[in-house]
């Protein structure tokens, strides 16, 4: 993604006008680039720089009060740049599976805030029981259901005596109910997890 640039103000934070012909599409956050700016030289070909958005023609970079000032012309280009992820190992994650800083799991659905905790109780829930009987639960096997919900209850109850790990307040049992009623399923993304 491109843009014109129409302008650079030399103030704290320095103000970058793109040309009212065509929005320039940038969100905040994004990083980007100059090039062919004449005046403001300083910038063309410098570091990426992150983004504030003040409006579809503007945004802001950092302090450009100490640069030359600008006179005309100029590119901005976004660029991506590379972010550091860090991982932990599947048993660290089965117990704890946070990552630093945060307080809790992603929330793919936000009509369903603590879902994510449940179902990582839930689905270990379901890999207890086929360790114990060598296979996952029948589809529709209440007598396997509940088994995975009792399954699912001690295992929380024996986390929360260390703070360290992940636990619920209360386990859901409908949620690990119905996860153990069909962990059998060919579900095209539980397959991909659960194997």
């Amino acid at each position: 993604r491109n843009a014109i640039v129409a302008g650079i103000t030399t103030e704290n934070p320095g103000v970058v006008h793109t040309h009212e012909g065509r929005r320039h599409g940038f969100q905040d956050g994004d990083w980007v680039t100059f090039s062919e700016l004449q005046g403001i030289t300083e910038l063309n070909g410098s570091a990426p720089r992150q983004i504030k958005v003040t409006g579809p023609y503007s945004f802001t970079i950092e302090d450009t009060s100490g640069l030359s000032a600008y006179l005309r012309e100029g590119i901005v280009s976004q660029v991506k740049v590379p972010t550091p992820t860090t991982f932990i190992s599947y048993r660290q994650a089965l117990v704890q599976p946070l990552p630093d800083g945060e307080d809790m799991l992603a929330v793919p659905d936000l009509a369903k805030i603590g879902r994510s905790e449940q179902l990582h109780i839930a689905v270990q829930a379901v890999q207890l029981y086929q360790e114990q009987n060598g296979q996952l639960p029948l589809v529709r096997d209440d007598a396997a259901a509940a088994a995975c919900v009792k399954l699912a209850q001690e295992l929380n109850e024996s986390r929360k005596k260390d703070a360290k790990a992940l636990s619920l307040e209360e386990v859901d049992a409908d949620v690990v109910k119905k996860v153990a009623l069909f962990a059998r399923c060919s579900i095209s993304p539980m397959c991909a997890f659960l194997g």
